[in-house]
């Protein structure tokens, strides 16, 4: 206890010498921010849709790209893949669309938008909000493909898969029967299922040893399930096998670390052709993923030589039980107040347990007119599992002019984190930042998000950040507010509100623009039939430049009426807005629509194509001029190895300039054998800007690169083991191996090669039985060696055997039964004869390991194939024979030699009856 509390103290100390003062860089050349809602209620197959207003805050035009960090298995539908230019000052409404899939588990998940700059990669902004997925409910049971013929007397196994495809937990149970009367064993008949979660059950099923020819066998499974709103789910799949030798396949038993060597070639109008090459690698270093390492080296610098064109990056990452180290061009990160996140060239380290950490870093930003210098810290400690306590520093150096005044700055920031169950996750920060000349200032974040009695969802926002505080946030003034509630279970209810200030001081010079924003909406959403939805929604939009003379000053109001629905493999989703714009500066005011149309369509398993349009006056610029945004894309996979897509692109928007831009991006992609890729892309950019003389912008540009796998194997795997051995003919010596024979380990299978080689490369440790198919080595070879053979596998380590077999011997036994020539006379010369074979004698035949017992046939033969060389004892049974018979030699030993066929002949013969006359005495 005294340890633990020196420990923890001087944790304290250590985060408070830390936490000493620190610096800040200039405004983000990118401000990206919605008026949508923070938290979006959606059912399961549905689309999610926000509207994202991206400002180019530099002084130079930039292109920059959008990427999006998605919960699993959602699809990024619009807006197209495609970068999108901006002029210094310039801004553009971006309408992103995800589509959720039908699997989506029920409950919250995080959505997040990025936009970065080409020409800076340094200016990134985001948006994040939160995705509240409905419950549904679906069971699904799957029987996984499996050898479907199993050796008699062997037992096998089927693997089924119980998968919860709805997104509420449930509860399963599990009954099964077969069609032979067998009663199989499962390792599980009850258990719960989390939302999209599956269960993979084994069932045994052991055969008949009895059973001589092939025969069927198919196992019913049955499992139910009551979903939390008390429905009955139930689901019904059968397992058919045939009681005969089969063959299946291996698995990889190394563990690899996945490397990737491009060479991009880059060609563009206008410009000379460029070579890049990139080496990159993700992955673990172990089986278990303790320890993990990324790393990206590419260069020379390309980006002014393409549109195509990528910076040069050279950074690296590793991340272990206890320690992650950052080397390199990575993006550095502290906390939301004080840096999110930028692109940089330094070091970071960090260290980290089960309920503390520490780390620290050093970078320089890179690609900025002024680049600045950046020294982070922080120190954290999880005191409960629902609360936990972070002390940051930060300090900045350098900058541009206009950052001249608050650089070099340090920051120093306390962040907690506070939860209760689903009622409460609460995140605050507060911050002070004071620069080397002594001008001080401070902000602080706070965020809530839960759910409050009566299953309302909220999820609230507020940051405040002074005009000298240069951090995450800088002169800024935001606050996000979002409620949904399940009024029905078809009817749910939303509403949010958005409040947003910059250049809280009103310094001109800084900017010439002072916004102030106001926001709310308000809706319904109603499940009309299970794939057909309703909503109705209300918006306000309020947004005014309070500094003389304004920059705008407008006020929008509109209702929107929109459906969704799912058409099997097409969902489809609309809304218009009806409303009205009062435009104070220019005058423009009076009703306006805006429509807009998303579609998906996956025609095939290896084509989906994509819609979108939105036509009507463009959000957040008081105009009433129409705006046009529309795309449509495709994606084929032609072949396993050949995809190909298409994505064409128009945006026709105000903004501040009024450009005009038509996209058309295509690419190719073909996988060769060893699995090498090479890929051609293709892009035509056309752009005007409405209302001036210049020409319009036209660029074209193309990329070819070969990708080549350089993936290896690091490591063994440790949940496996494996056997590797040779079967051959001991009669011709150690060379003679014996091909296509199959050999069996528990459920999995092995051929040997042409030279009687085999392997088992995954066997699960523990003790096992290696057995050959009898019927795999024909009819002339059986087994010299002892089968089966019992081993025992080890973790991650190789098992050798030599097999050995012989030419089958075989002995065929003939019972022929004799009379007496003329009845029960006086023996004579010739006085048997042969009458025919007997049948259904047993005659059995043993080498002292292995027994072997026939009837014979109505004919009088017996026989016995597939015998190992050696002694043989051979006994015919004498009972069950006709009345006053006996058997002549029932009992032999033979002497067989490989590949010897021996024919026995046993006689039946008759007793002679001794008659007695008597002499005296009554007859009756």
């Amino acid at each position: 206890m005294i340890s633990n509390s020196r420990l923890n103290a001087a944790r304290i100390v250590f985060a408070w010498l830390i936490l000493g003062t620190c610096a800040f860089a200039q405004l983000p050349g990118v401000e990206v921010r919605s008026p949508s809602a923070k938290l979006i209620e959606v059912n399961p197959g549905r689309f999610v849709t926000a509207s994202v207003v991206v400002a180019n805050r530099g002084t130079q035009a930039d292109e920059f790209v959008e990427s999006f960090i998605l919960p699993p298995g959602c699809q990024r539908v619009m807006p197209p893949d495609v970068p999108f230019r901006l002029e210094p000052g310039a801004q553009i409404v971006r309408v992103v669309a995800v589509l959720v899939p039908p699997n989506m588990p029920a409950g919250r998940f995080d959505l997040g938008y990025r936009v970065q700059g080409r020409r800076d990669p340094s200016a990134i902004g985001s948006f994040d909000l939160s995705v509240q997925v409905t419950p549904i409910d679906n069971l699904e049971l799957v029987v996984e493909p499996r050898p479907d013929m199993v050796l008699a007397g062997d037992s096998y196994a089927v693997k089924l898969r119980v998968t919860n495809r709805g997104n509420s937990r449930v509860t399963a149970r599990l009954t099964q029967r077969s069609s032979l009367g067998i009663q199989p064993t499962v390792d599980a008949t009850a258990f719960a299922l989390e939302a999209g979660a599956t269960r993979e059950i084994e069932c045994r099923v052991q055969t008949d040893k009895g059973v001589a020819k092939q025969t069927t066998n198919a196992v019913t499974f049955d499992v139910t399930a009551t979903s939390a709103t008390g429905k009955i789910l139930t689901a019904s799949q059968a397992s058919v096998a045939q009681i005969i030798p089969l063959v299946s396949g291996n698995r990889d038993p190394f563990h690899y670390f996945p490397l990737q060597l491009r060479t991009i070639v880059l060609a563009q109008l206008g410009h000379p052709g460029q070579v890049q090459s990139e080496l990159s690698g993700s992955g673990s270093l172990d089986e278990a993923g303790k320890h993990r390492v990324d790393f990206m080296l590419r260069g020379p610098n390309a980006q002014s030589s393409s549109l195509f064109g990528e910076r040069d990056e050279y950074g690296a990452s590793y991340h272990g039980e206890n320690w992650d180290v950052d080397l390199g061009d990575r993006i550095y990160a502290l906390s939301p107040l004080t840096e999110r996140h930028t692109l940089g060239r330094g070091a970071g380290v960090k260290w980290h347990d089960d309920n503390a950490s520490a780390g620290l870093f050093y970078m320089t930003t890179r690609y900025r007119r002024e680049n600045t210098e950046e020294l982070g810290a922080f120190v954290r400690q999880d005191f409960t599992d629902t609360f936990s306590l972070q002390g940051n520093f930060l300090r900045k150096m350098g900058g541009d002019r206009l950052s001249g005044e608050m650089l070099p700055q340090n920051i120093i920031s306390l962040e907690t984190r506070y939860r209760v169950g689903k009622l409460l996750d609460l995140r605050l920060e507060g911050g002070l930042s004071r620069s080397d000349e002594g001008t001080m200032d401070f902000a602080y974040r706070a965020e809530a998000r839960g759910e409050l009695p009566g299953k309302i969802n909220y999820a609230v926002e507020h940051a405040h950040a002074g005009p000298n505080f240069n951090g995450q946030y800088s002169d800024t003034e935001t606050t996000y507010a979002t409620l949904t509630k399940a009024l029905t279970p078809k009817l749910r209810a939303n509403a949010s509100l958005n409040h947003y200030e910059n250049n809280l001081a009103q310094n001109d010079v800084r900017s010439p623009v002072v916004n102030r924003e106001n926001s709310w909406s308000a809706g319904l959403n109603y499940a009309l039939t299970k794939p057909t939805e309703l909503f109705l929604e209300g918006h306000h939009v309020d947004r005014t430049d309070i500094l003389l003379p304004a920059a705008y000053d407008f006020s929008e109001d509109f209702a929107r009426f929109g459906a969704s629905h799912n058409f099997g493999p097409i969902q489809l989703r609309g809304h218009l807005d009806a409303g009205t714009l009062d435009n104070s500066l220019t005058g423009e005011s009076g009703a306006f629509q805006r429509y807009s149309l998303t579609a998906n369509w996956q025609a095939t398993p290896r084509q989906t194509y994509s819609v979108f349009a939105s036509y009507g006056p463009s959000a957040f610029t008081g105009s009433t001029a129409e705006a046009l945004s529309a795309g449509v894309s495709g994606q084929w996979r032609v072949r396993d190895d050949f995809t190909a897509n298409l994505n064409y692109a128009r945006n026709q928007y105000d903004g501040l300039l009024g450009r005009e831009q038509d996209q058309v991006l295509a690419s190719l992609r073909y996988q060769f054998q060893n699995k090498s890729s090479l890929s051609v892309i293709g892009r035509l950019s056309r752009a005007t800007t409405r209302g001036t003389s210049t020409d319009a912008t036209n660029e074209a540009a193309i990329m070819v690169a070969y990708s080549v796998p350089l993936s290896r194997p690091v490591s063994r795997k440790r949940s496996v083991g494996a056997l590797e051995g040779r079967l051959f003919d001991a009669t011709k010596g150690g060379e003679a191996g014996l091909p296509r024979v199959v050999l069996q380990v528990a459920e999995q299978f092995a051929v040997t090669n042409d030279e009687g080689f085999f392997e088992f490369p995954s066997l699960k440790p523990g003790k096992c039985e290696l057995r050959v198919v009898t019927d795999s080595l024909g009819v002339r070879m059986t087994m010299a060696s002892l089968m089966p053979m019992k081993f025992t596998i080890l973790p991650a380590e190789t098992a050798h055997v030599r097999l050995e077999a012989m030419p089958a011997c075989s002995v065929s036994v003939s019972v022929t039964r004799f009379a007496f020539a003329s009845g029960n006379a006086p023996a004579s010369a010739g006085e048997l004869h042969e009458i025919g074979g007997q049948e259904a004698v047993t005659v059995e035949i043993t080498n002292g390991r292995d027994v072997w017992r026939a009837q014979t046939d109505r004919t009088g033969n017996a026989s016995f194939d597939r015998l190992p060389s050696g002694l043989w004892k051979l006994r015919v049974a004498s009972s069950d024979l006709p009345a006053h018979h006996t058997m002549e030699n029932p009992e032999r030993t033979l002497r067989l030699k490989p590949g010897e066929i021996q024919r026995i002949a046993v006689r039946l013969l008759p007793q002679r009856r001794t008659i007695r006359l008597l002499d005296r005495g009554t007859i009756r």
